[in-house]
């Protein structure tokens, strides 16, 4: 059987698992993977040549995660979009892990700041949508 990449969800303890989105479709954003991404200050005056960059660390970016939810009915699509979105809170802190091999994950520090979008749907068997996470969101 081949891998197929998921992305799962978790407490801040980094081993309770929240939410475990199987149906990963794609990673909508320049986000990920987000190891170098430095953030800096310039100071440079205009009676002097040059300027001095004072280094200071990584940015926060911004995470999309697509994802499918499908059901029998417009019920139980609709039970799981509501047990989705009650499943990940928005200003609560969590690990995001995304699998990069059938061994390997990245782990990222995230938050839900914005809604749980609904991307496509057909109102009765299935439902894409977008979780907007952002990282280095605590320590």
């Amino acid at each position: 059987m081949s891998f197929v990449p998921s992305a799962k969800i978790y407490q801040t303890n980094g081993t309770t698992l929240v939410y475990n989105i199987g149906h990963m479709i794609k990673v909508y954003t320049s986000g990920w993977p987000d190891d170098e991404n430095p953030d800096q200050i310039s100071l440079e005056n205009l009676r002097s040549q040059g300027k001095i960059i004072i280094p200071g660390g990584n940015k926060s970016s911004e995470i999309i995660i697509g994802g499918r939810l499908t059901a029998d009915n417009y019920e139980g699509l609709m039970t799981a979009f509501e047990a989705l979105k009650s499943a990940i809170q928005v200003n609560t802190n969590y690990y995001l892990k995304i699998d990069t091999s059938s061994t390997t994950t990245d782990d990222l520090k995230v938050a839900r700041e914005k809604k749980i979008e609904i991307a496509n749907t057909n109102y009765r068997t299935w439902l894409y949508y977008r979780i907007p996470f952002s990282t280095k969101s605590w320590s």
